[in-house]
């Protein structure tokens, strides 16, 4: 192996020869790093010099030949394999060609110089293309990575979404003379939207239905809390204590400011006597209000106040209506503004409230009548709280 003058000492060169010495040394000794090797060494010095470019000096075409070249070809067809020789026939080129070379100089063609320059640029084009498979091995290497890295945290919000619905009431439900039924539709695997409601000790029907700021999983996580503080609510303080809303409000406000999540909660919850007719219910700048339907009567209640989770010194009010006999109470969440194609706020709340009128209390398929478009995904939790009570 000669070192004098090398035009690239970097690039690494095999020549495999038939005829050891055959091919001149001035051919080859100012290329790069050479090695020379025979036919029966060559896939052994191919594989310990990782070369950049292979020439072949073949003076004959046998089946040992030609199928070192289709070995060498298929180890990486990117690498240039060059037939170099002075008294090579055209007829002796294609042979080379079909078993797998992709180069040769030959015949008068053939000189250092050329040749030089032909092991040059191929050679740099070849490491050049290693280079980017390298970077693009660990590109795809990165995206698979990712991927299953996507795979667990889909799988483990799968899980969490089941624990979600097992954390709700049953739909539709029988509570005294109301029938109770909900719907949530997430915008991605978890809900931040939350729905909760069931029987007082004394008979009374307590509901709420919840909006936690924001998506996925740390929404998600609040609202865990909030079921906890709704059963908590619900089951240590019934017996024959009034339960207010607003102090509802205010203990599960507390709570959340102690828990210091990033996230607010908007949440509308009340409470009805069927007894009395009587609904009482607070607001913490729930959003749209809740509608109620009496008959061929149809209206937004009164709603406001300040989210839960921001300000410990928060106070709320509740709010008394005389419910008639046969009515139904929807309460959205924000997110259905999504699903309904109308250009302003108020001309979604037109559409919302026209919608109610018409729909007269059937539940199944509410939200996929409601929305005037399917096959898009909602931006935001989208969720509804329907309480029917007819004779």
């Amino acid at each position: 192996m000669s070192r004098k003058n090398l035009i690239d000492p970097g690039l690494t060169i095999l020549l495999i020869e038939e005829v050891p010495g055959a091919v001149a040394s001035s051919l080859v000794d100012n290329i790069g790093d050479l090695t020379r090797s025979s036919i029966v060494a060559g896939l052994a010095e191919l594989n310990a010099r990782r070369p950049a470019v292979v020439l072949f000096g073949l003076a004959s075409y046998s089946a040992q030949n030609l199928g070192l070249v289709t070995a060498v070809s298929g180890l990486d067809a990117r690498r240039p394999l060059i037939l170099i020789g002075d008294d090579i026939q055209a007829g002796q080129i294609l042979p080379f060609l079909e078993a797998g070379g992709t180069d040769f100089l030959v015949g008068d063609a053939l000189g250092a110089d050329v040749l030089a320059q032909m092991c040059t640029r191929k050679g740099n084009q070849y490491r050049r293309l290693r280079v980017q498979a390298r970077t693009l091995n660990r590109r795809q290497m990165a995206v698979e990575n990712l991927q299953d890295s996507l795979a667990v945290i889909e799988q483990d919000q799968a899980i969490g979404a089941n624990v979600q619905q097992l954390m709700m009431p049953d739909s539709p439900r029988r509570i005294g003379p109301f029938r109770v039924a909900h719907d949530i539709r997430p915008a991605l695997i978890l809900s931040g939207d939350y729905i909760d409601y069931g029987e007082m000790q004394d008979g009374r029907l307590i509901f709420c239905l919840a909006d936690v700021s924001g998506h996925g999983a740390g929404s998600a996580f609040v609202t865990v809390l909030l079921s906890e503080l709704f059963k908590r609510f619900l089951n240590q303080r019934g017996g024959g204590e009034d339960i207010s809303p607003e102090s509802a409000l205010t203990g599960f406000n507390q709570q959340l400011c102690n828990a210091a999540f990033e996230q607010h909660v908007t949440m509308l919850l009340g409470v009805i006597d069927a007894a009395g007719h009587g609904l009482d219910y607070a607001s913490a700048g729930h959003f749209p209000p809740a509608i109620l339907r009496t008959g061929s009567h149809t209206e937004y209640l009164n709603s406001g106040g300040f989210p839960l989770g921001l300000l410990t010194t928060t106070e709320y009010d509740s709010q008394h209506l005389t419910l008639p006999d046969e009515f139904e109470l929807l309460i959205f969440s924000d997110g259905v503004f999504e699903g309904i194609t109308a250009e302003g706020l108020e001309d979604k709340e037109r559409h919302l409230m026209d919608f109610v009128a018409t729909n007269e209390g059937q539940f199944d398929g509410l939200l996929s009548r409601l929305f005037e478009w399917q096959n898009e995904p909602l931006s935001d939790d989208a969720a509804v709280l329907s309480i029917l009570r007819e004779f």
